[in-house]
């Protein structure tokens, strides 16, 4: 059966509407699933930095084991550290460890978004701080 040619010219501009419409949504649900995906990534990296400093009390370290985690590895990580490692941090002191990144996809989402998590832990290692915290007393 032969189309008419008005209904071959309709289907095309259906088509070149669609398309876009078609790609912008794939490139949103990528979007989605990369925003989850480091969500959970930002959470297990948090959690491997703050094991890393309870066990060395340096926080470049912490940053470098949360770095590690596969899917932020080339991701630019925002760290924070409650005190950070120029403050006194003797055994049994309590840190807190906020880590966060962009996502590789993050450019996009419609909106600006970090994704991040944060975990306290316990200094069991005074690592570099020894003298530091003998000289303290306890």
């Amino acid at each position: 059966m032969c189309r008419r040619p008005d209904e071959r010219g309709q289907a095309l501009i259906e088509f070149a509407l669609g398309l876009p419409l078609l790609i912008a949504a794939a490139l949103l649900g990528l979007a989605v699933i990369d925003a989850a995906t480091t969500q959970e990534a930002v959470e297990t990296g948090a959690r491997r930095g703050s094991l890393t400093l309870a066990a060395s009390n340096v926080d470049v370290q912490a940053v470098a084991a949360a770095n590690d985690t596969s899917w932020l590895r080339g991701q630019r990580l925002a760290a924070g550290f409650v005190p950070s490692d120029t403050a006194l941090r003797c055994l049994g002191t309590p840190v807190t460890l906020t880590i966060g990144a962009n996502g590789h996809l993050g450019f996009l989402l419609p909106f600006q978004r970090t994704w991040s998590a944060t975990v306290t832990t316990v200094i069991e290692q005074e690592g570099p701080q020894r003298d530091r915290c003998a000289a303290a007393g306890p």
